[in-house]
């Protein structure tokens, strides 16, 4: 099938599915990637938020614990408010009055240093236990859930005591969930040069953790919760939570943090995320749905496919509209054909597209032509203006698009099995790629010798092989530097124009590329004719003046015939031009030992 369909309809079917593949593997990849670094990007600032909730907390619990226990720990005066016995008190008035009379001491001493609301009592060393927030009468229930708590006490001497999640006994039921629970903290009172004289007791209100948390914006999405080191509620942003902790501290999630499983996790379509807090006494616990992380990253989505469809659309039209001007030339050429076989040798095709195209009609308007001329001599006038007319079309025809177009016949020609003239047209392709250089003036010293080495080798193709070209380099480093395009093409095409004779055989050109004195050098030398004494200083004193012509393209047209001269001062003002007067060409020949050009500029390592 593929055989019958035309030139124009392969190229296009060709140029769409590798257009197509190639933008699709790469939008799929691209769109993969974006997406893994979205959803950690959004992980990872979740994960910031849980880090400034814990410090929150750390800051409270440092506030109402740590630094209360630094004031009591040196107040000397609280250690004769501790030294009653159980037996001293004769009935619980009395005990009352202690109460009433250590508080008042601690609110005195609480209006010129820091001493917690969160301390719910204190049990002297002799086991009297003070409760100190109101109703202070609650003595019963206080002393036995101190004493509770004191059998289960590790008895640290310096550290602190961190209990799970339960109910406040130091004070009356309010009907208020958080507020009727506390997190109990026990801390030894060690008196400076008293020794142990009892112990204090915090009670941390679930409802104040709970404030340091709440208005977080991973609450907006998901919940927090917050449990001891051996899996029991501290916090829960559910209230209700809060009346079965036994559900939260055997959620697989709480089992998996335990299991110490890194920062976070995903499972259930879930993130959970994880840190340590109260200097790794507790650990909060921050779950939020995958389903609104992915939301983002779904929109992302969204907008590379609405990109990368306009990007395909555009593509395959640019293909379509690229392969369409590619043939064009060949169907006009065959519908010339046809006129041809019914008699009409007046025919002629404008000389458009790519190279080897524009040469194939070239040669065969030559064709009809000189069969024409045998027929009518009358009309020769005319072919030869139409010639001249058909020449100006080729030297307007856009570099971009010759070398678009040269592309598209490499490939027909390799599929023909015209290698040679693939060959040329790749080659010819490559040159107008350097030549153009997507605009820039500058391109590496590599690109500028490859330049060199393709119209040489096109230039062997024309003449059997004739030129030697040899190219050494002090460094390999040189390749990298980057130097004004097209200087060393002109020289090497003046070389091979003027500086051989026509029964020359062994015809060798030199260029030597090496650093002096800071400047990037290109020594091209020949083995030629040389250049009389009177042409050469002409040339040279060229070479010298200041005045230096504006180039354009009309004037790049009239020197370009007009001798070896004009190709040196022109590559020689455009230096002088990018880099000023300092730089450029200088020449050296003999008559009958050849001629050398040495072109100085300054270094630029790319």
């Amino acid at each position: 099938m593929i055989r019958k369909w035309t030139l124009k309809r392969n190229l296009v079917v060709v140029n769409v599915i590798l257009l197509t593949a190639a933008l699709l593997y790469s939008s799929i990849m691209l769109i993969r990637y974006s997406g893994e670094v979205s959803l950690k990007n959004l992980i990872n600032s979740s994960y910031d938020m849980l880090t400034y909730v814990c410090r929150s907390v750390d800051d409270f619990i440092t506030t109402e614990v740590k630094i209360s226990t630094e004031v009591m720990q040196s107040d000397s005066d609280l250690k004769e408010h501790l030294e009653r016995r159980p037996e001293d008190y004769e009935n619980p008035h009395d005990k009352l009055v202690d109460i009433y009379l250590m508080n008042r001491y601690l609110t005195r001493r609480n209006s010129y240093s820091r001493v917690s609301g969160a301390l719910a009592g204190i049990i002297n060393k002799n086991g009297v236990v003070y409760n100190l927030q109101y109703p202070m009468d609650m003595g019963d229930e206080a002393e036995a859930f101190a004493e509770t708590l004191m059998n289960k006490k590790k008895r640290l001497e310096y550290g602190y005591d961190w209990y799970p999640l339960q109910i406040n006994c130091f004070a009356p039921e309010t009907g208020n969930i958080r507020y009727d629970r506390m997190i109990p903290v026990f801390k030894n009172l060690l008196l400076d040069g008293g020794g142990y004289q009892g112990t204090l007791i915090y009670s941390l209100s679930e409802e104040q953790i709970y404030e340091q948390y709440k208005k977080s914006k991973l609450l907006e999405e998901g919940y927090l919760y917050i449990i001891n080191g051996n899996g029991k509620l501290i916090s829960h942003s559910n209230e209700a939570m809060l009346l079965c902790p036994e559900e939260v501290e055997n959620q697989i999630y709480t089992r998996r943090v335990m299991e110490g499983t890194g920062n976070y996790f995903i499972e259930n379509r879930e993130v959970v995320m994880s840190q340590r807090l109260n200097d790794g006494n507790w650990i909060a616990v921050a779950v939020i749905p995958l389903d609104n992380m992915i939301g983002e990253v779904v929109g992302i989505y969204k907008r590379f496919i609405f990109v990368i469809a306009v990007i395909l659309i555009i593509s395959v039209s640019v293909s379509v509209l690229l392969s369409r001007e590619a043939i064009k030339p060949l169907e006009t050429m065959i519908a010339s054909m046809e006129r041809v076989e019914n008699g009409d040798f007046s025919v002629r095709v404008d000389e458009k597209g790519p190279s080897d195209i524009a040469r194939l009609i070239h040669h065969y308007n030559n064709m009809l032509e000189n069969t024409e001329r045998y027929i009518r001599e009358e009309y020769q006038i005319k072919r030869m203006k139409k010639a001249a007319e058909l020449d100006a079309l080729v030297a307007q025809i856009n570099p971009h698009f010759l070398y678009n177009t040269l592309e598209s016949i490499v490939w027909q020609a390799r599929a023909a099995g015209a290698y040679k003239i693939s060959d040329m047209a790749y080659s010819l392709g490559k040159m107008f790629n350097i030549m153009v250089n997507k605009g820039h003036s500058m391109l590496t010293v590599e690109k500028e010798l490859e330049h060199v080495k393709l119209y040489v080798h096109l230039q062997n193709n024309r003449y059997n092989d004739r030129f030697d070209l040899r190219i050494d380099l002090d460094d390999e480093e040189l390749l990298q530097y980057r130097t004004l395009k097209l200087i060393l093409q002109p020289i090497v095409e003046n070389i091979i124009l003027h500086g051989f004779t026509k029964e020359q055989e062994d015809c060798t050109i030199h260029i030597g590329v090496y650093l002096n004195r800071g400047m990037l050098v290109y020594d091209v030398e020949d083995n030629g004719i040389g250049i009389p004494k009177a042409e050469l200083e002409s040339i040279r004193a060229g070479l010298k003046e200041q005045n230096v012509m504006e180039y354009d393209e009309q004037n790049a047209k009239l020197r370009r015939n007009s001798g070896r001269g004009i190709g040196l001062q022109n590559v020689h003002q455009r230096i002088g031009l990018y880099y000023g007067n300092q730089y450029g060409l200088e020449i050296y020949s003999e008559e009958g030992e050849g001629t050398e050009v040495i072109i100085r500029i300054p270094t630029d390592e790319s």
